[in-house]
C-alpha cells in the first residue's frame, strides 16, 4: 500500500489564469444575500462548483499536463481555484511506503539438497559402525563415508575376507657378516617304544 505524498502546487501565470477564468461556467440563479454568512456560503459553494467543473474539463486537463511536462515533473496534474480566486496547478503523486519489518514477507528457504538430513546420516553411520564425529556437520562428507563403505561391502571387501599377511622374520647377519646357518630339523623318532639309552645310541651313530 502506498500513501500520498505532499502535492506540488503553484499559481498559474496571470495570462493563463485569465484564460481559465474565462471558460464558460453556468451557475444557477443566486438569491439575494441577506447576511454576510449566506453570501460567503454561496461564494464557497460557487468555488467548489467551479473546481468540480475544472476537474471534468478536457481543456483544463490538457493545460495541466502541459504545465507539468514543462516543469519536468510526474504525477496527476489538476487545476483548481483557491479560496481567494487564484488559479493553481496541483501535481499529486504517490510516495512508496517504506516497508516495515512486520510488513516484509518472510521467505523461508527450502532444503533443495538431495542429501539426507544430518540426523539420518549419523544414525546410518552408527548402524554401520562408522565413526563420523571427526566430520562434524559436513553432510556431504558423512554421506560419502557411508556410500564408500557400502560400496566396499557390495564388492565383498570386508575385514573378515581379507587374507592375513604373515610377516617373515628377517635373518640377521652375524658379526663377521655371514648369515647364521639354518638349524637342522630334529631327527624323526623311530616308531615303537624307545627308552633314553636307545635314543642316545641312535644319536651317537
Amino acid at each position: 500500500m502506498t500513501k500520498l505524498g505532499k502535492p506540488y502546487e503553484r499559481p498559474l501565470s496571470p495570462e493563463l489564469a485569465e484564460e481559465i477564468l474565462n471558460i464558460p461556467f453556468v451557475l444557477g440563479p443566486m438569491p439575494e444575500s441577506s447576511t454576510i454568512g449566506e453570501h460567503v456560503a454561496r461564494a464557497v459553494g460557487a468555488v467548489r462548483q467551479a473546481n468540480e467543473m475544472l476537474a471534468t474539463s478536457g481543456i483544463a486537463k490538457i493545460i495541466a499536463k502541459s504545465l507539468m511536462r514543462d516543469l519536468k515533473k510526474r504525477g496527476e496534474p489538476t487545476l483548481f481555484v483557491a479560496a481567494d480566486g487564484t488559479v493553481m496547478l496541483r501535481i499529486a503523486y504517490e510516495t512508496p511506503e517504506k516497508p516495515t519489518r512486520k510488513s516484509v514477507p518472510v521467505v523461508r528457504t527450502q532444503n533443495t539438497s538431495k542429501l539426507p538430513k544430518l540426523a539420518e546420516l549419523r544414525a546410518e553411520a552408527e548402524r554401520l559402525g562408522l565413526d563420523c564425529e571427526p566430520l562434524g556437520r559436513q553432510r556431504r562428507a558423512i554421506f560419502k563415508l557411508i556410500t564408500d563403505h557400502k560400496a566396499k561391502l557390495a564388492a565383498g571387501d570386508t575385514p573378515e575376507d581379507k587374507p592375513k599377511t604373515v610377516r617373515r622374520r628377517r635373518k640377521v647377519a652375524t658379526d663377521n657378516g655371514t648369515l647364521p646357518p639354518e638349524k637342522e630339523p630334529p631327527l624323526p623318532l623311530p616308531p615303537g617304544d624307545l627308552n633314553m639309552d636307545d635314543l642316545l645310541d641312535q644319536l651317537n651313530d
